[in-house]
């Protein structure tokens, strides 16, 4: 399976079945998905429903002129 995020792409394991027990792992969770993000934005605004989910876009960035 190929999971897409953060503009990177990874093949985890071989089906769907292993993705969700993988997901009971925390280790999995904190370093393959980099979850530091979703469970901070879980603490300012609250836990997603099932057909929710959080969406990020980063601030444009300046050109400095020097």
């Amino acid at each position: 399976m190929l999971i897409k995020y953060r503009k990177k792409s990874k093949l985890k394991g071989l089906s769907f079945k292993y993705f969700f027990s993988d997901l009971e792992d925390k280790e999995f969770v904190e370093e393959e998905l980099d979850s530091s993000q979703y469970f901070l934005a879980v603490k300012k605004y609250g836990t997603l429903k099932f057909d929710e989910c959080f969406g990020y876009t980063p601030p444009p960035f300046r050109i400095r002129w020097v």
